[in-house]
């Protein structure tokens, strides 16, 4: 047959034209023709002329108003397929890939009709399956009239509960299934494996010994007698084994306020922790939530064992060191080496101390040599004239161009030390005059910069901006006071400013790739027209840090990471900004403390930014690339929407490898004049993300928003959650595509495990979704 061909039938109602069609329906069907809906189709009931084939669907018994949502298995789908389920066509909600796809039985009355799937607009393929309309409730009996028989009704199995919904992975558990019509005989299988055990106890109940499987979640079935199955879908979640995600703590300082938090993941929350071995040192305590804290009164070294434990059992544990040492009374160590009265280029290596207070217009101190140890030694640099770009501190090879030529040396320039004073910027420098400036070669080791008190005003300004800077910096114990309040280069677009990182505080880019990484902690960063710190150094770590944004000119982030391995814990970032936005993998955000907000009078914007705040984000720095292996963890977060529209955590622009924890964490959100969101979701596919032992309190908890992406979102958030949504427990703000363009074969899908008390779901106007909360279910869209 090279195209479909069409047949009238008889349309009159009388039983003749009954008995015509029926007879010309057989007989086509004995020639291998099909009619759908007045359409002749050739007829192929053999799985090897099929390109399409189904092998299993689930479930096979629907409601007759049409709200049946169908798992086809199989392969050779496509979202352009038909299915039909009789002479009615059914709709793909959810194409997975080629070998799944979720349909949604059309309306139909009660009756047993055979499955199948038109495909090319040619071929009729009828895949041997039959799905059973039922009537929701009872149908009312007719008056008895005769004394024949009224045959017996269909009971329908149905389950609808299992505890324990969790165990560990690769780990047998014993499960009590609930529900109701259970029949003796019936068997449990999940995953195409049969449980042992199995005991019918009630119609209601059954108990079973389910096998180990995989991490991951599961559908559970009962399979009767008569191979009626009765399925659950997701109802069976294995976690992988407890495992502690801390690897190092940072030391204490004697006489000093210490807190840092354990992490563990995997397992089944609520964790606890407690102390397996060792000692910790006095004034010290860890608490039953993995937090340690206290003073230490006493310098000294130790090491302990902490434990964690999940609520099956499970146990983990992991050994630390510690060191406390004494804070130096004198912030100025004695002055040794060379001293120094002016601004000058230091071209060997060796110790330096400046012994009065300096002003550097045309040329700062310009290091030229390995190993140079500079100490201000409690005095100030003054430095910036409006002609020259010269910043306070250069460390540069001469191939660098940005920089006048005096201050650039040839050679090595590796290890500097800078400390122990004052960098002020006057307000005569040049724009874009940077306090310290490296423009090294890629592979130099890094230097340290501690114990500074800096003040940056001018346009485009940083404390530290690193071009090629090498790894290995250490950047600890400053104050830099950003008055910075513009960005931009003369004829440069707002956007590429910020998309340059112009505005932020510590700008380290382009640094080498593998080694020990950076070390960012104990600063204090007062003000930032766009952000503290954006490092793309592998390995670095950002601790400690307290951060007050106040971003004049772009709502950007507190701490940007932009590759893979950093660790970000126990800072505060706070103020008119967005708090911590990491676009990598293999990184751990712990411990921190965030608390932003966003207004609309900032200088790019003019208004409120499209998305407004985010407590934090996980985004890919380079779109469609990998993001696995990440940590958030125990993570407490405050977003106000007073102004501008406000997230707690946001995922957006990932591929669809995505794989990390999500555990402990803390989303508040304050209701405000725009919208507020617990989490959000936009382009971000089939992710592999492990849920645990989060807390949501927002107006509304959740959103899904493509923003025009193919990718749509994807994601299925497991039990064991904590939802407080005033308003609405998801919202779906999906355009589908630029423009509001109808894409219904792009479809999202959310499924929140938890049962909460609010099903409160908003769909958007180009919408096409589907959202399940619980057992509850809504699609969204035509």
């Amino acid at each position: 047959m090279t195209s479909p061909r069409t047949i009238s039938l008889c349309k009159n109602a009388g039983s003749n034209c009954r008995h015509a069609n029926n007879v010309i329906k057989r007989t086509l069907a004995s020639l291998g023709v099909v009619l759908v809906l007045g359409t002749l189709f050739l007829l192929s009931s053999s799985r090897a002329e099929a390109s399409v084939t189904v092998t299993s669907l689930s479930p096979t018994v629907g409601n007759v108003n049409g709200t049946t949502v169908v798992k086809f298995t199989g392969s050779g789908f496509t979202p352009q397929m038909n299915v039909w389920f009789g002479a009615q066509q059914g709709r793909i909600v959810r194409f997975v890939s080629p070998n799944e796809a979720y349909v949604i039985a059309p309306a139909h009355p009660q009756a047993a009709v055979q499955v199948g799937i038109i495909e090319n607009q040619f071929n009729y393929f009828r895949m041997g399956y039959v799905f059973q309309y039922v009537n929701q409730a009872p149908a009312t009996k007719p008056p008895v009239t005769s004394p024949v028989a009224t045959p017996s009704p269909v009971v329908h199995t149905t389950l609808t509960g299992i505890s324990p919904n969790s165990a560990s992975a690769n780990t047998g558990v014993n499960v009590l299934l609930t529900g109701s019509n259970f029949v003796a005989g019936s068997r449990v299988r999940i995953a195409g494996s049969y449980a042992g055990n199995v005991q019918v106890v009630s119609s209601t109940q059954i108990r079973a010994a389910l096998p180990g499987m995989a991490a991951g979640s599961y559908t559970v079935e009962v399979v009767n007698p008569d191979n009626s199955v009765a399925s659950l879908n997701n109802a069976m979640r294995y976690v992988s084994a407890v495992t502690i995600v801390t690897t190092a703590i940072p030391g204490a300082t004697v006489g000093k306020v210490y807190s840092t938090a354990l992490s563990a993941t995997g397992g089944t929350a609520p964790y606890s922790w407690s102390l397996a071995g060792g000692a910790l040192l006095p004034g010290l305590t860890l608490n039953g939530q993995g937090s340690l804290a206290g003073s230490v009164a006493k310098a000294g070294s130790g090491s302990f064992v902490a434990r964690v434990r999940d609520s099956k059992g499970a146990i983990a544990q992991r050994s630390f060191a510690i060191t406390a040492t004494t804070a130096s009374t004198d912030p100025s160590p004695a002055a040794s080496g060379k001293g120094l009265t002016s601004c000058q280029a230091i071209n060997s290596s060796g110790e330096y101390y400046l012994e009065n207070d300096v002003t550097c217009t045309s040329q700062g101190f310009a290091i030229n040599a390995n190993n140079v140890s500079l100490n201000l030694n409690g005095h100030t640099i003054t430095y910036g004239n409006s002609s020259t770009i010269a910043p306070a501190i250069s460390i540069c090879d001469n191939w660098y161009n940005q920089l006048p030529q005096n201050a650039c040396g040839s050679g090595q320039h590796a290890a500097p030390q800078i400390f122990n004073g004052k960098i002020v910027q006057s307000k005569q420098a040049h724009p874009f005059t940077h306090a310290i400036w490296v423009g090294q070669a890629n592979g130099i080791t890094g230097g340290s910069i501690h114990d500074l008190t800096v003040t940056i005003q001018q346009t485009g300004t940083q404390f530290f901006h690193g071009d090629f800077p090498g790894i290995g910096w250490k950047i600890q114990n400053n104050t830099i006071n950003d008055n910075v309040t513009n960005i931009q280069q003369p004829g440069q677009s707002p956007l590429g400013a910020r998309s340059q990182f112009q505005g932020v505080v510590i700008h380290m880019d382009d640094g080498a790739g593998a080694g020990s990484g950076d070390t960012i902690s104990g600063n204090t960063f007062n003000g930032s027209p766009q952000g503290a710190i954006m490092d793309s150094n592998q390995n670095t770590q950002i601790y400690d840090n307290v951060i007050t944004l106040s971003s004049y000119y772009s709502n950007d982030y507190g701490i940007t990471v932009l590759t893979d391995g950093l660790n970000v814990y126990n800072n505060v970032v706070k103020g008119r900004g967005r708090g911590i936005d990491a676009e990598s993998s293999q990184f751990t955000l712990q411990g921190n403390n965030i608390d932003v907000h966003e207004e609309a009078n900032n200088s790019e914007y003019g208004g409120c930014e499209l998305d407004g705040t985010d407590g934090i984000r996980i985004k890919n720095y380079v779109y469609e690339t990998p993001s696995t292996g990440w940590h958030v963890t125990n993570n407490t977060v405050r977003a106000e929407a007073t102004y501008c529209m406000a997230h707690g955590l946001r995922f957006t622009d990932l591929a669809s490898q995505v794989q990390g924890t999500i555990s402990g964490n803390n989303f508040t959100l304050v209701a405000g004049k725009q919208p507020d969101y617990g989490i959000s979701f936009s382009g971000i596919d089939n992710p592999q993300i492990d849920f645990i032992n989060n807390t949501f309190n927002a107006s509304n908890c959740a959103q899904i928003d493509d923003d025009g992406s193919t990718d749509g979102a994807d994601v299925t958030i497991q039990t064991g959650q904590h939802w407080s949504c005033s308003q609405k427990m998801v919202v779906d703000a999906d355009m589908s595509a630029a423009g509001g363009v109808y894409t219904p074969n792009y479809p999202e899908f959310l499924n929140i495990e938890d049962n909460t008390s609010n099903h409160n779901i908003s769909c958007g106007a180009y919408s096409v979704a589907t959202m399940k909360i619980g057992s509850y279910t809504t699609h969204c869209g035509n």
